[in-house]
């Protein structure tokens, strides 16, 4: 993988794409569950993370911080809990970009609670956007959900800076983003005293990131070729830029066979039910 472009060039701005596999605490898969008892608690954890990222960042001079919450429905954080200031999207979009709706012009991204690719066995919950997904590859380099959101976000001038993993998605993404700094998230329960320092340095990482924005030029794939196994076989194509790579994985995993039209329509009604639910 190569970078291009230059970074955006609004003033003091980031955007934060938020999991929750990756967050501190979060070690047995019933927390990720969207509408489970053991989810509710984890939204705190996840809102947590959050914040010590928005304090970084502000360390570092960012005045507008945008927070995208990704994780299944897209609505896990706790908006109110969050650093004052903060602007917090939460649902599934199908559009502009499927799933992240609308791509702010910022000076970079952050990205926090992410996992390892589906074919790292070894990791704690190795997926990729469905189950039926069970590897992607891009010019022959196995990647996992953060490269493909960091090829979307390069299409539109971002560059993401930092990201909080597992240690199996973390060795990954270094690898395939050499410039992005990192925090390992150890998946088992941890006390407060060692949440707390991981959380201590995942301020720090990011206030580091953000200073030294200017060595992460955005992630523009250009032409490329793309892999993807699925529980239903494998497909390969050359696509012009990562954002037609990451929508052709979206739509050939999480909504197969599904029409984009219907796909929109599907998570228009899905968003507000969420948002009745409170």
């Amino acid at each position: 993988m190569t970078r291009t472009g230059e970074p955006a060039t609004s003033a003091r701005s980031a955007l934060i794409l938020a999991d929750i596999e990756g967050i501190v605490g979060v070690h047995r898969k019933a927390q990720c569950k969207p509408g489970t008892t053991a989810w509710r608690a984890t939204r705190e954890l996840m809102t947590a993370d959050v914040n010590a990222a928005v304090r970084g960042l502000r360390a570092a001079g960012v005045e507008r911080i945008t927070v995208r919450d990704m994780h299944g429905p897209g609505f896990n954080l706790r908006p109110q809990q969050l650093e004052p200031g903060v602007v917090c999207i939460q649902g599934q979009y199908g559009r502009p970009v499927l799933l992240l709706g609308e791509v702010p012009r910022v000076d970079c991204a952050v990205m926090v609670g992410w996992h390892a690719g589906p074919d790292q066995e070894d990791a704690f919950s190795p997926h990729m956007f469905h189950r039926r997904l069970r590897a992607m590859r891009v010019n022959g380099d196995p990647v996992t959900e953060v490269e493909l959101f960091a090829a979307v976000l390069g299409d539109h001038g971002v560059p993401v800076v930092a990201v909080t993993a597992d240690a199996p998605a973390v060795e990954r993404i270094s690898r395939n983003l050499p410039w992005i700094r990192s925090v390992r998230v150890p998946k088992q329960e941890l006390s407060e005293a060692a949440t707390r320092e991981i959380r201590l340095e995942i301020e720090a990482t990011c206030r580091a990131a953000f200073a030294q924005r200017d060595a992460a030029s955005p992630l523009v794939l250009g032409e490329h070729r793309a892999e993807m196994d699925t529980s239903e076989g494998s497909d390969s194509w050359v696509a012009g830029c990562g954002l037609e790579t990451y929508e052709r994985a979206v739509m050939g995993s999480v909504f197969r066979p599904y029409p984009r039209p219907l796909v929109f329509l599907l998570l228009t009604l899905h968003r507000w039910r969420w948002r009745l639910r409170g």
